[in-house]
């Protein structure tokens, strides 16, 4: 009976590293592509916006293109904060590949890190309005509400970011018990 629990216990660690392994290269592969697209993005709507700056007409689409990206520092924080989710999540699946359990405290608290930069991500683009606002003098804080509609916030990254943050607590619970159990055999 226990050869046959540590024998699966094994074959599922086994496929853990192996799931792992195959995440990681899709981690890697999605930090490239934001580290390529992202500062593009920046580029062009610094380009755009100095170009509407120097008075050249600008035309209809290039104006529609320049602000689909949203506002230049919106962006820079947008950015860094996603490459940071993304060099986080590399590094949790690095070390989940070289463990020997899954279950570790320090694994729990990346994985919260990750949901802590998901949730702030969400909220981005509405402190940046409600600055934008301020700074114009269009402020109502009666309208607050409005910021939070569907079209300006992202409520699929703030359920994705209490997702990760409750399974952070379940990895954290579970490095609790692995250690409960390493003591009392």
């Amino acid at each position: 009976m226990e050869k046959n629990h540590d024998m699966m216990k094994t074959s599922l660690l086994q496929d853990i590293r192996k799931s792992s392994k195959r995440i990681l290269v899709f981690a890697i592969v999605f930090l490239i592509c934001e580290l390529i697209s992202r500062p593009a993005e920046i580029l062009y709507t610094y380009l755009m916006q100095k170009k509407a700056a120097s008075g050249n007409s600008l035309s209809f689409t290039n104006y529609l293109n320049a602000i689909q990206f949203d506002s230049l520092p919106e962006q820079i924080i947008r950015a860094v904060m996603i490459i940071a989710s993304i060099i986080a999540l590399i590094v949790l699946l690095s070390r989940i590949r070289k463990s020997e359990s899954p279950f570790q405290e320090k694994h729990g608290k990346i994985l919260q890190i990750i949901a802590v930069l998901n949730a702030a991500i969400a909220f981005v683009h509405v402190i940046a309005q409600i600055v934008m606002r301020i700074v114009y003098g269009a402020f109502e804080p009666g309208g607050l509400l409005g910021y939070f509609s569907p079209r300006i916030f992202s409520y699929w990254l703030l359920a994705n970011a209490a997702m990760l943050y409750f399974l952070a607590w379940v990895i954290r619970y579970g490095a609790l018990l692995q250690q409960e159990s390493d003591e009392t055999l």
